[in-house]
């Protein structure tokens, strides 16, 4: 049916509560308020109306994935994370990639009971690291720099680590996964602390920017990761590509934290590491969001 599309409202309920938008009347009263154009072109089609649902609390995790007892779960009967940020397709390649992994090893008559536990032990982090991009963020939505900021961070992030090992095929290769454990674990940590200050910059700084359409491919960093995703690569170059882009993502996360820090004082301050600095990863996204140190330019 090439005539039918959807369309979804995803709120957080501190902002937007279920209550304004729990019917189809409702939900259009809340479109003509938010997006007046949207409303109007759904005005004259609702007599074409096949559907409306409302839900909350769309969220939800799973006790057990994984199985030594040769059974797994996959998709929506695992867990389902965020229908904006839509990590959904991301999640299920991964899975079912494991979910292989323990195939194969079981027509091989081999023990999946050690591999079964890495794995379900590898996939609670895989989804634990990727909610915290996006819990207690939407209010970020509002600030026009720092969710600007944000959302090339998390492509970096993602890019460079998980991404990575999926694409180089690392996913499920147990000893590999052992060692570079210390650098995704460090990884991990930083990107809680990233997105904790993203938070707390947004509430010190609310600037007032005229609208304007930022092309993200824009910042070279972000070209390099997209294109070096799908690069053949042995286990040393794999090895010293990850270093190399985990060494990156430090020395992003100084530069975003001294750009704020310098117009913000009271925010928190990260200690610099040798191979940190301003390297002017994403002085495209200053230049474009006009976000000199100074705090004279908004």
């Amino acid at each position: 049916m090439n005539d039918v599309t959807s369309i979804g409202i995803v709120a957080d309920p501190r902002y937007h509560g279920l209550s304004e938008m729990n019917r189809f009347e409702r939900a259009l009263d809340w479109l003509q308020r938010e997006q007046p154009v949207l409303a109007a072109q759904i005005r004259i089609r609702q007599d074409k109306l096949m559907d409306f649902s409302a839900v909350k609390n769309i969220a939800f995790g799973c006790k057990q994935i994984f199985s030594a007892d040769r059974w797994a779960l996959t998709g929506e009967a695992g867990v389902f994370l965020d229908p904006l940020y839509s990590p959904g397709t991301d999640l299920i390649a991964m899975n079912n990639s494991l979910i292989v992994a323990l195939i194969q090893r079981d027509l091989r008559s081999r023990p999946i009971n050690g591999q079964a536990q890495v794995f379900e032990n590898l996939f609670a982090n895989l989804v634990e690291n990727t909610g915290i991009v996006y819990r207690n963020q939407y209010g970020l939505f509002g600030n026009p720099v720092v969710m600007t900021v944000k959302l090339a961070w998390d492509y970096a992030v993602y890019w460079s680590v998980t991404a990575f090992l999926y694409m180089q095929g690392r996913l499920t290769q147990i000893g590999i996964l052992g060692e570079v454990r210390l650098q995704t674990e460090r990884m991990s940590f930083l990107n809680k602390q990233m997105q904790e200050f993203f938070r707390r910059w947004s509430e010190m700084d609310v600037p007032d920017l005229k609208a304007k359409f930022i092309d993200q491919s824009g910042i070279a960093l972000l070209r390099r990761l997209n294109r070096e995703l799908d690069e053949k690569l042995d286990d040393d170059a794999f090895r010293e590509r990850l270093s190399f882009n985990m060494a990156t993502l430090n020395q992003l996360a100084h530069e975003i934290n001294t750009r704020a820090t310098a117009r913000h004082p009271e925010l928190p301050v990260f200690e610099q590491e040798d191979e940190c600095g301003d390297r002017g990863h994403f002085n495209y996204l200053w230049t474009c969001l006009e976000y000199d140190q100074s705090p004279s330019v908004l």
